[in-house]
């Protein structure tokens, strides 16, 4: 440190370096004074007197104090936390004393840095007045590494704490779709998609379904045929539109559908279509007539279902596929 006499009182000044801490070595105040004067009134070197002491200073040290902070919140939520430092506080000659942590010095990572990144787990930011922001990847759940925040006071004594977020996973939920109709008849179904729910810190919270991102089957595709069956297709939304063959009856083969919610979490659910099938019915017909004439007689055909017609353009035929016999 520096010393720092007054020539007219000794009052010796003491300036530390601020990282000195202890007893300094001390340093030695000299005065000279006349103690007699001769006859004629004048000091002469016989009569100059001089006197040392010493003069010792003590540092007592003082450390700021820190706390760590942890914060907790859902899957791919932003999440600030910041721990608290304290000026440290001593007693001296009775009196309590604190050196404040000096707040034109901007907090940093324990590496000096500013920002750090964690592959797999997110971004981390740390703002001058130590609040640290975390960016989880969209994909990350648990509990994150801790990073450790640097200050200091006005000294330049250093002190760290940690920064620890947790993260909650959330799983979008689904529900299977069914549909039934007749033979031949396009149906359309639509599972169920809803974004997960969970409760943090007493908050129930949502990740919502991304409804930017068009459903599929489960094969990455957005139409399936299936031989025999029929042929299936996706909408953006998650509608599945099945398209029957004429001679299928029954229940279809289930096709699974996948969405994803905000954080890219996926969830699957199936869409199963039943056809029920559908048979005209037919009445004999019978003609009289005497011998030699021509007859003509027209059995009767009902359809097995208002919204299957007789089909009109394909002709009667007899049971062998002829029409003379």
């Amino acid at each position: 440190g520096t010393y720092t006499i007054n020539p007219s009182t000794g009052e010796v000044t003491f300036t530390p370096e601020p990282s000195f801490v202890g007893t300094a070595k001390g340093i030695e105040v000299t005065l000279s004074a006349p103690v007699g004067r001769n006859k004629d009134g004048k000091v002469q070197a016989e009569y100059i007197k001089t006197a040392t002491a010493k003069y010792t200073p003590t540092v007592v040290g003082v450390t700021p104090t820190a706390t760590p902070a942890e914060t907790k919140d859902i899957q791919g939520a932003t999440q600030t936390g910041k721990p608290e430092f304290k000026g440290g506080t001593v007693e001296v000659n009775g009196v309590e004393k604190t050196v404040p942590i000096n707040e034109d010095v901007p907090a940093t990572f324990d590496d000096g840095s500013t920002t750090k990144t964690v592959e797999g787990v997110g971004k981390f930011t740390v703002a001058a007045d130590g609040t640290v922001t975390f960016v989880p990847e969209p994909n990350f759940v648990g509990t994150a590494p801790a990073v450790t925040v640097v200050r200091e006071d006005k000294n330049g004594t250093k002190a760290s704490a940690t920064y620890t977020p947790t993260v909650v996973g959330v799983t979008p939920t689904a529900t299977p779709a069914e549909t039934k109709d007749i033979q031949g008849a396009t149906q359309t179904g639509k599972p169920e998609f809803k974004g997960g729910t969970v409760e943090v810190n007493g908050v129930e919270k949502t990740v919502p379904i991304n409804e930017d991102v068009p459903a599929t089957f489960d094969d990455g595709s957005t139409t399936k045929t299936v031989e025999g069956v029929g042929k299936f297709t996706v909408a953006a939304d998650g509608t599945v539109t099945f398209v029957p063959e004429k001679s299928f009856v029954g229940k279809a083969p289930s096709v699974t559908v996948v969405r994803e919610d905000k954080n890219g979490t996926k969830a699957s659910s199936t869409y199963t279509p039943t056809v029920t099938p559908v048979t005209p019915t037919a009445e004999d017909a019978t003609s009289t007539d005497k011998q030699g004439q021509t007859q003509s007689g027209k059995p009767t055909f009902t359809p097995g279902n208002s919204n299957v017609p007789m089909d009109d353009d394909v002709p009667a035929t007899f049971e062998d596929g002829s029409t003379t016999k």
